[in-house]
C-alpha cells in the first residue's frame, strides 16, 4: 500500500512504543522476571503480564475448551517470577454463558479481597453496625479486621474496592474479553490511552456482549472462580 503511505504507519507505530517507553512501561529488553523480582513498579508488572499473555494466546482467539484455558493458566504460572507478580490468574467457568465465553481467565490483584468464607463477620445489614448514612460505623465494631469489613461492605453494594489509594477497575486484557485484569484507576487510564490502540481491533462478533460490568463483577468476585 504505497509503502504504508510513505512510512506513516511504521512511524506511528514506533511513536506508540516510544511513548510506552517514555511512560515507564517498556525498557530496552522484553519484560522478564527481573522486572518482577527487582522492581515494584506496577507498570513493569503489568507489562510482564501483558507480554507473556501475548506469547501464550493470540488476541481475538477465544479459549475453545476448558483444557486450552487451563493450559494457558498453567503455562503462565510456570513463568519465573509469576508468583511475585501483583496479579494471579484465576480460572473462571461459565458453562452456560450466553455470550459464548464459557472459559475465561481473571487476573486478580493479590490480597485485594480475601476469601470471605473464612472470615467471621457481623451482619453488615443490621442497623446497629451502620451509621446514619448506611455506611459501616467502625466505632461500633471491635476486634475485627476493619479493612476486610469495608471491602465486603463495598462489594455487597456493587462498589469497587480500593488499591494503592485508587478505585480498582475491571477491564479486558484483550478485546475479546477472554482475559480480564483488575487495575487501579490511574493504570487503567494509561492502559486505555497507551496500550489499547496497539491491540488488534476485533470483529463485531468479538465485541458483542462484553462481560465488563463492574457492579456485577465486584458483587460476585470474592466467591466466583475462587482458587
Amino acid at each position: 500500500m504505497s509503502s504504508h503511505v510513505n512510512g506513516c504507519i511504521p512511524r506511528e507505530t514506533r511513536a506508540k512504543f516510544q511513548r510506552l517507553e517514555d511512560e515507564g512501561f517498556l525498557g530496552q529488553t522484553a519484560p522478564d522476571c527481573r522486572d518482577i523480582l527487582t522492581n515494584d513498579d506496577v507498570r513493569k508488572h503489568f507489562m510482564f503480564l501483558f507480554y507473556h499473555c501475548l506469547t501464550y494466546k493470540e488476541p481475538g482467539l477465544m479459549f475453545r475448551t476448558r483444557n486450552e484455558r487451563d493450559e494457558f493458566v498453567n503455562s503462565f504460572r510456570r513463568l519465573p517470577g509469576s508468583a511475585a507478580l501483583f496479579w494471579k490468574p484465576i480460572r473462571v467457568d461459565r458453562p452456560n454463558s450466553l455470550r459464548g465465553r464459557p472459559w475465561t481467565v481473571e487476573f486478580r490483584i493479590r490480597d485485594l479481597l480475601v476469601d470471605f468464607r473464612d472470615v467471621e463477620l457481623p451482619d453488615l445489614n443490621e442497623s446497629r453496625n451502620l451509621d446514619d448514612s448506611g455506611n459501616l460505623n467502625i466505632n461500633k465494631l471491635t476486634n475485627l479486621n476493619v479493612e476486610v469489613l469495608y471491602q465486603l461492605h463495598n462489594v455487597r453494594r456493587r462498589r469497587a474496592p480500593q488499591y494503592l489509594g485508587d478505585t480498582v477497575q475491571i477491564d479486558y486484557l484483550f478485546r475479546d474479553n477472554s482475559i480480564t485484569v483488575e487495575l487501579p484507576d490511574y493504570l487503567h487510564s494509561q492502559k486505555t490511552m497507551l496500550i489499547d490502540n496497539i491491540i488488534r481491533v476485533p470483529t463485531p462478533e468479538q465485541t458483542e456482549g462484553l462481560i465488563r460490568q463492574p457492579g456485577t463483577y465486584w458483587h460476585g468476585r470474592y466467591g466466583r472462580g475462587y482458587a
